[in-house]
């Protein structure tokens, strides 16, 4: 049975009215659906049929239960299909959708992204000290309710082992080097790289693996170490912003962050004390980025519009009045110059 195409108005149990697809992974199906008993929403999640392991059939459900935490996905319900051996988990609605709609297509500004950052690793840690890992932070599993973030699919959570590793696993765009090399492993600092992965595109709408590459290109940059500079994609990112990110991208797990946590504090700080940035988009404008009030400093915005194709105009205004930012003229660059010079005006302003 494909768990994948369910019709609107199927009902699980004479309870879980089902009305739309809200997506699905290798581990099953989830949809919207209205719970009769409680006249709410839910998301149900219909599991497909594994091999079971040590952790049993609910592994999924047990440990969301187990590691009960602000800023991990808890749930309502689980059960089995009547008369069927399909199995579903109930867990809340979360409004405001995953983090990879959220960031798209250009990302989001650094102080939001950082908070986000460190609730997921607030999250991530809670896993961590209860001796097992994710292995498989990304932005699609990470839900959003409010201003909030929630770390949810621990489907594939699994135990450490004694010498603190675990079997492989991990999603391409986000995955670390080590875990798809010959005989590779998960462990806690693979999760790190996630995260920072999982920070790369908040930050860019982009991945540091090229995801539109074929799945070998991408493995092949992957095992290669060949992960975008971040300030590249987007150069209105600080380069303390930048540092921190690469250093948990490194493709040595021991020049990561030591923790999660410690990886979101490190963020945290490098947003603070500068403005905040993000960018937008202006009809017939090759690249744009807002600057919000910074102390006595107004909102600006940075617009680069091509000229020809050996030149591009690069200016900064007040957002307010439009009025040309005191002592940043217009400059006209050639296009290998252009990214550079963004990093550079949006560091002085």
């Amino acid at each position: 049975m494909d768990l994948s195409e369910f019709p609107p108005g199927t009902t699980i149990n004479d309870r879980y009215e089902l009305a739309g697809s809200l997506g699905g992974g290798a581990d099953g199906s989830v949809y919207e659906a209205h719970d009769r008993h409680l006249d709410s929403r839910v998301a149900v999640k219909l599991l497909n049929p594994l091999e079971e392991g040590a952790a049993g059939p609910w592994q999924e459900a047990q440990r969301l239960e187990q590691l009960k935490s602000r800023f991990l996905l808890r749930v309502v319900n689980a059960d089995v299909v009547i008369n069927s051996d399909i199995r579903f988990i109930v867990t809340p609605i979360m409004s405001g959708g995953d983090l990879e709609g959220l960031a798209q297509p250009y990302g989001i500004a650094a102080s939001r992204a950082a908070h986000l950052v460190q609730q997921i690793a607030s999250g991530l840690d809670r896993i961590h000290r209860a001796g097992m890992i994710h292995r498989d932070v990304k932005p699609g599993n990470v839900l959003i309710e409010g201003v909030d973030a929630v770390l949810g699919d621990l489907g594939f959570c699994h135990l450490l082992a004694d010498d603190g590793t675990a079997p492989p696993n991990g999603t391409y765009c986000t995955v670390a080097p080590e875990v798809i090399h010959e005989g590779g492993k998960c462990s806690p600092a693979t999760d790190v790289y996630s995260l920072a992965a999982t920070a790369f595109y908040l930050l860019s709408g982009e991945y540091p693996i090229g995801h539109r590459a074929s799945r070998q290109d991408q493995r092949d940059q992957i095992l290669a170490g060949s992960t975008r500079e971040l300030r590249n994609i987007a150069p209105h990112v600080s380069r303390a912003v930048g540092a921190v990110v690469r250093k948990s991208l490194n493709g040595d797990p021991a020049q990561r962050h030591a923790s999660a946590t410690d990886f979101g504090n490190a963020l945290a700080g490098a947003v603070q004390g500068s403005r905040d940035w993000h960018r937008v988009t202006h009809d017939g404008h090759l690249y744009c980025v807002f600057g919000a009030r910074h102390g006595a400093q107004k909102e600006v915005q940075v617009c680069c519009t091509q000229v020809d194709k050996r030149s591009i105009e690069v200016s900064a205004r007040l957002a307010g009045s439009g009025r040309q930012v005191r002592g940043k003229p217009d400059t006209r660059v050639t296009p290998g110059k252009f990214i550079v010079t963004l990093q550079q005006l949006t560091a002085s302003l």
